[in-house]
């Protein structure tokens, strides 16, 4: 006879994801390494948010003392949305109705600017992934952090291999494309 493992009920606990207003989010200038060109088809994504709702919740930290919110990652997702209740408001066919994105989900991450990017070095690569000249200026402005810290170059960069789980000759062939911009 197979015996049945128990299963342990755990009781809720408070979390760090939260519903909140997409007009109350702040995107910061220069911080996201996508460039213009390199967003994809966010008419098409903004369709599918309106039909399933936001799945993979934005990621950003709260204001001190205000409902405001700052935009570590998802920067897709909230063109999308905002396209969304745009379309809604023009009437356009496909966004009339946007009640799954009154509210959508962030999770709070750190508002420290080196793990921000760190994040944001982990996490860009969905469906439509930074470009290689994107990943360069990324890793760029993290080792620039990290020195700013007092770390050697080299430390800089094996913080960088070790946090993104990615090999040494990978980054250092990414910031060889620093040269060529």
């Amino acid at each position: 006879m197979t015996k049945v493992a128990e299963v342990e009920i755990l009781s809720p606990k408070r979390t760090d994801l939260m519903q909140i207003d997409h007009r109350s989010i702040i995107v910061e200038d220069e911080f996201n390494h996508r460039g213009e060109n390199n967003f994809g088809d966010i008419k098409a994504l903004a369709l599918n948010i309106v039909a399933n709702g936001v799945l993979d919740p934005l990621l950003g930290h709260k204001v001190k003392g205000e409902d405001r919110f700052v935009l570590t990652e998802g920067n897709r997702r909230l063109r999308a949305i905002k396209l969304a209740f745009k379309n809604n408001a023009d009437g356009e066919v496909g966004f009339e109705d946007i009640s799954k994105i009154k509210l959508i989900p962030m999770r709070m991450v750190s508002s420290n600017k080196k793990d921000r990017l760190l994040i944001q070095a982990s996490t860009g690569f969905g469906k439509v992934p930074l470009t290689d000249l994107e990943k360069a200026k990324l890793y760029t402005d993290l080792i620039e952090l990290s020195i700013a810290e007092g770390k050697k170059r080299g430390e800089a960069i094996k913080e960088l291999v070790t946090r993104l789980g990615i090999s040494q000759p990978s980054v250092s062939n990414t910031l060889k494309l620093n040269d060529l911009d």
